[in-house]
């Protein structure tokens, strides 16, 4: 009889150790899936922090190039304004040399200094419309660059959360297992404490 009590209590025991291994291992379980959780929602938390500012740096690109584009229309505008101007000017100096010969001689001097400098000016407007021209296409194309970023951006995010999702159901299927084989032991374990004394 002392021998069957001496067997039943060894095995109380090894039940005994057995729960507090699985509890033990549970435990470290969940902190190894809880640290890996953290980290996964840090990298999203992070990728949607770069989203946020690469949204804000589009919508400065976008206002920049508003910005040139309404420059470029309003220079273009001025400049035909003054192309007109010169013509009509060109026009009545024309008249004027057809109808007094003499005036002409005096004015052509000076209608051909005004000419020389409406060219300048114009070569100048020209210069500056082609700069604008050229400020327009590096917007538009660090725009594209911007819209790439931006997409590949919500793209990690998506992989990010698809990663966040698959840990935490492992992480509950994990806890979910510990648990039954947790209960399954306290159910032997009260079994055998309440079983017959032989």
């Amino acid at each position: 009889m002392k021998q069957q009590l001496s067997k039943h209590e060894e095995e109380r025991t090894s039940q005994k150790h057995i729960l507090e291994k699985l509890t033990q291992e549970s435990t470290a379980r969940q902190a190894e899936l809880e640290s890996k959780s953290q980290a996964l929602t840090g990298s999203l938390q992070k990728t949607q922090q770069e989203k946020e500012s690469l949204s804000k740096e589009l919508a400065t690109v976008r206002e920049n190039l508003s910005k040139a584009s309404q420059s470029l229309k309003e220079m273009q505008t001025q400049l035909e304004k003054e192309r007109v101007s010169v013509k009509a000017s060109l026009g009545e100096k024309e008249k004027s040399h057809q109808q007094v010969k003499q005036e002409l001689e005096k004015k052509a001097e000076s209608a051909a200094r005004e000419v020389n400098e409406v060219k300048s000016l114009l070569q100048k407007k020209e210069e500056t419309e082609k700069g604008l021209k050229s400020q327009l296409t590096s917007v538009a194309a660090q725009l594209s660059q911007t819209q790439e970023a931006l997409r590949q951006k919500e793209k990690d995010e998506q992989q990010l959360q698809g990663k966040l999702k698959s840990a935490q159901e492992s992480f509950t299927q994990e806890v979910k297992k510990l648990e039954t084989q947790f209960t399954d032991l306290q159910v032997l374990h009260s079994q055998k404490a309440s079983g017959p004394v032989l």
